[in-house]
Order: structure tokens, then sequence, then C-alpha cells
């Protein structure tokens, strides 16, 4: 069996000091990956909890690449 994905999309968020919402959820999505490209750390969290330094899924520091 082949699965194909139908599209992509890119999407850049500025930093910020409050949780944001980079990806809605999408039971189709295929994969994603994320580029801090800031000096700070990025806190991800898959879910609907907001993410912080204590509440978080993946820590990505300056310049670091998550995939999955």
């Amino acid at each position: 069996m082949t699965i194909n994905a139908s599209n992509s999309t890119l999407a850049n968020v500025a930093s910020e000091n409050t949780s944001v919402t980079i990806m809605e959820q999408n039971p189709g999505r295929l994969t994603a990956s994320v580029h801090n490209d800031d000096t700070g750390t990025l806190y991800l969290k898959f879910g609907t909890a907001a993410a912080s330094t204590t509440s978080y899924t993946v820590k990505l520091i300056a310049d670091a690449y998550y995939e999955f």
C-alpha cells in the first residue's frame, strides 16, 4: 500500500512568551517537521493543553529541528 500526502503547509510563528497553536489537529497528517530558527528555546506540546517550560513534549534549542 502506498500513501501519498496531497499537500503541505508552511507556517512561520513569531517568538512569543505565550503558548500558541502551530498545527491544528489533522487525522490525515502523515508527517510534520518543526525548525526552531530563533535564538531562544521552543517548547512543543502535543495535545490541547498549553506548553510551558515545565510542561512540554519536545524541547528545541536554537536552530534545532524535529520531525515526526
